[in-house]
């Protein structure tokens, strides 16, 4: 079915979801899910019959509260990923950093040991997400919003829940901030623990016989 396509496709470009286009998607996503009757009119302009103009109405099959409730879970839900997505983004972001760090003082950094911290970090905001998205889907149960029936809806506040997301996103926000903190500070330990990088003989004439191919070229 059509909505049922819409709503694979959307899931599939998840990644490419950005705040500002999470309030439609959202919209989008919800119809998809609990389905939507188009009707419309045609109305010719005028005396002209070849001139018409069409009118849609999209009615969802479900409350209006109950769509609104479930949109504001929806842009929660998205949001949350939105936020782990750009914090895995740091995260990478911070240990490049680690790297470009310690080549310029000349230190040897583990490799394992920069996989391991970032891994860390990484699985901490994965936790958080999985935390924080339980948090969504348990603040109210939206089951009967599901269902294709106006009449099993349900009976709650929207303003109520949207505050309540808001707080869940402030927390999870605050959290991922937290985490990127830590791994800057885990990040600059490892850097100053490393060894100095060992010139060899070898290597000195390696640098000199480079320094001398840099004058050449020069003259």
């Amino acid at each position: 079915m059509l909505h049922q396509l819409l709503l694979h496709l959307l899931k599939a470009k998840l990644d490419l979801i950005t705040l500002a286009k999470i309030p439609a998607i959202a919209a989008l996503i919800v119809l998809g899910t609990t389905g939507f009757v188009v009707s419309g009119t045609i109305q010719a302009k005028g005396d002209d019959d070849g001139d018409r103009s069409v009118h849609l109405t999209i009615k969802p099959l479900e409350s209006k509260t109950c769509v609104d409730a479930l949109i504001a879970q929806t842009e929660t839900l998205l949001e949350l990923d939105a936020l782990a997505g750009d914090g895995m983004s740091q995260l990478r972001h911070l240990r490049d950093r680690a790297s470009e760090a310690a080549d310029e003082q000349n230190k040897v950094l583990d490799p394992a040991l920069l996989r391991a911290q970032t891994d860390a970090s990484t699985t901490r905001v994965r936790d958080e997400l999985a935390a924080a998205r339980k948090k969504v889907i348990d603040a109210a149960d939206l089951s009967k919003c599901q269902d294709g029936n106006a009449d099993t809806g349900v009976a709650l506040d929207v303003n109520a829940l949207r505050a309540t997301y808001e707080a869940i996103l402030r927390d999870f926000d605050a959290k991922i901030g937290a985490i990127l903190n830590e791994a800057q500070q885990k990040f600059d330990a490892l850097v100053a623990a490393a060894p100095t990088k060992v010139i060899t003989p070898d290597n000195e004439k390696e640098h000199d016989g480079d320094k001398d191919d840099e004058k050449d070229d020069d003259d």
